[in-house]
Order: structure tokens, then sequence, then C-alpha cells
């Protein structure tokens, strides 16, 4: 299982919309589960987690992805 964090500072909806393109990629590229969750804690932050079969077909994902960075990337190339 990948977990990673993502601290949303800007529009949230945006933040949302972009997150769910990456499940998508995600899933298509080998995970077999994908899901965000919003901190119960810290509105501000999402927590995306996902499974990929082996630790092998994680790297494979992130040779495609800049990690984290990816729901930046498509906020930017909308903007």
């Amino acid at each position: 299982m990948i977990e990673i964090r993502h601290v949303v500072t800007g529009d949230v909806e945006r933040f949302l919309e972009a997150a769910r393109r990456v499940g998508v990629s995600r899933r298509r590229t080998g995970a077999t589960s994908w899901t965000l969750y919003q901190d119960a804690a810290d509105g501000s932050v999402y927590v995306e987690m996902f499974v990929v079969p082996t630790w092998g077909e994680h790297l494979r994902m992130r040779a495609f992805t800049d990690g984290p960075s990816a729901i930046r990337h498509l906020l930017l190339a909308e903007g």
C-alpha cells in the first residue's frame, strides 16, 4: 500500500478534480485500488492511498509520474 499526503492550500475543487484524474490513471497503470481521504484533524490535508501488486509495480508506476507532484502537474496544465 502506498500513502501520499497532500496539503491543499489553494482551490480545493481543482485539487479534487485533478486527484480524481490521478486516481483513474493510477488504476489504469496497475493500482488495484485507489482512495482519497480528507484528514479529519486537518481539513487541508488529503491522503491518497493506493495498492499495487508488487514493489516492482510501484517502481514502474513512479517512472511515469512525479510521485506527489503529479497532481500539481495536472493543475498547472489547466491553468
